[in-house]
């Protein structure tokens, strides 16, 4: 291999067209009626065509999502676990702003203030 005013030389070009690798796209018939022997795909298309009404479009709901399967208590274990870590980013955050109401409304602090005539009623 040899490069040569930015082009490489001796190597052959594998680049072909999509039509050569593919083959030719879908065709004219895409979203269209379709015959029985186009396979699955057109079945599954027929089949969902049969399933959908004007009240439901996208046919009627299936079964509830089983609530003790290992992939929802996953995904609400997860999901709770997203959750504490967010409320204790923002508490982290807000910790001095805290601290300081916390101190400015205690007894303790008005008292003092008040012996020492810093807040003027």
């Amino acid at each position: 291999m040899d490069v040569t005013g930015g082009a490489v030389t001796g190597v052959e070009d594998d680049r072909r067209s999509h039509d050569e690798v593919a083959g030719p796209p879908h065709g004219d018939m895409v979203a269209q009626p379709h015959s029985e022997d186009e396979g699955p795909v057109a079945e599954a298309e027929q089949l969902a065509a049969e399933l959908s009404s004007s009240e439901q479009p996208l046919g009627s709901p299936g079964p509830r999502f089983d609530r003790r399967s290992p992939f929802y208590i996953g995904l609400m274990a997860s999901a709770g676990v997203a959750v504490t870590y967010a409320a204790v980013r923002v508490l982290a955050s807000m910790s001095s702003m805290l601290v300081l109401s916390t101190v400015s409304v205690s007894p303790a602090f008005k008292r003092t203030c008040a012996g020492a005539n810093v807040l003027s009623a």
